[in-house]
């Protein structure tokens, strides 16, 4: 199994999965040092991605997002990518 990459920094959670895809089992994590709104985007993308959308420990928001045209939006402090 391959090991989590997680994002902390504000240059690498911009760039997120654009360029690169989560391999099997992978998971791309985002972490956030207070719950607000935050976005995902699929711009760049060419696959879709499971997202899971976390605050303060409790799943608020879970969708599969399409490849180019996928967007979402949730009151979170994480923020969990993978394959679908």
């Amino acid at each position: 199994m391959t090991e989590n990459l997680v994002l902390t920094g504000p240059l690498e959670q911009l760039r997120g999965v654009i360029g690169r895809y989560p391999e099997k089992g992978q998971s791309v994590i985002f972490e956030f040092d207070s719950v607000q709104s935050r976005s995902v985007h699929m711009v760049g993308v060419p696959r879709p991605l499971a997202v899971t959308f976390s605050a303060e420990g409790e799943v608020v928001r879970e969708e599969v997002l399409e490849a180019w045209t996928g967007h979402a939006t949730a009151l979170c402090d994480r923020v969990v990518e993978r394959r679908p």
